[in-house]
């Protein structure tokens, strides 16, 4: 099932970026990766949650809320860290089996875009990945552009309140200087599976994912999955249009 969320904006300024938003989740109707966004500040944020915690959707909902909220990321885990304990052990009533499954912890990537008028501020930790394109052309990558990076154990975020807070990674991108025409943040299966394309593929798959209907859309990854070249994972995007003449 596809989730979809998001237009054209409206609210910085109109036309200035055009969104798409697709959430492909391998289960169910929500999965595990969560987004939220501010227009006003320019601010999009993609969260991976873990499905080895208790909750990782569910955390990974709090977190993206708070980074949109806070332009520290470290006050963002707090805040999020403070709302998600009063939640579960102060305002429930609940039972100590149900206690004893959450103090194992939930857990997420976090990766933050910030649009300005000249630059991009990325700022994050874990494997969920942000790509630059001109036009349908890869030009950069962050926080990986090997696929080799998705092979070792990705940073995570808990919601443990007493857990150390991992350090974030960040890096500015002088989008206009490089001519990027688009923004696309991506869950780590289908990261991987991007960078792992041949050039003219990638832009086959990007031109896709940025005109093509949902349907068209699922049916590529699935048919992807079924030659194994996909994992089975849930599989998020966020496709960020820069209109360059509206800034």
């Amino acid at each position: 099932m596809v989730r979809k969320m998001g237009r054209t904006l409206q609210s910085m300024r109109p036309s200035m970026v055009r969104e798409r938003i697709l959430l492909f989740p391998k289960e169910g109707t929500l999965g595990q990766d969560r987004m939220a966004r501010s227009l006003w500040r320019g601010v999009w944020v993609l969260c991976d949650g873990a499905s080895e915690g208790y909750d990782g959707g569910g955390w990974a909902r709090e977190l993206s809320r708070c980074a949109v909220r806070f332009s520290s990321l470290q006050r963002a885990v707090h805040a999020a860290r403070s709302s998600r304990f009063l939640k579960n052990y102060v305002l429930q009533d609940t039972d100590w089996s149900e206690i004893l499954a959450r103090t194992q912890g939930s857990y997420t990537t976090l990766l933050r875009v910030r649009i300005l008028p000249r630059t991009v501020e990325v700022e994050g930790a874990g494997d969920t990945v942000v790509f630059f394109l001109r036009e349908y052309e890869l030009v950069e990558g962050f926080p990986a552009m090997e696929v080799g990076f998705f092979q070792q154990n990705p940073i995570l975020i808990s919601d443990r309140l007493n857990d150390v807070i991992p350090s974030f990674s960040s890096a500015t991108i002088p989008w206009r200087k490089k001519g990027i025409t688009s923004i696309v943040l991506a869950t780590d299966s289908l990261a991987a599976f991007l960078l792992a394309l041949d050039t003219e593929e990638k832009k086959k798959i990007f031109a896709l994912f940025h005109r093509g209907t949902e349907n068209r859309i699922w049916k590529a990854l699935e048919e992807e999955r079924a030659r194994g070249r996909l994992g089975w994972d849930d599989l998020s995007f966020i496709w960020l249009e820069l209109r360059k003449k509206e800034w």
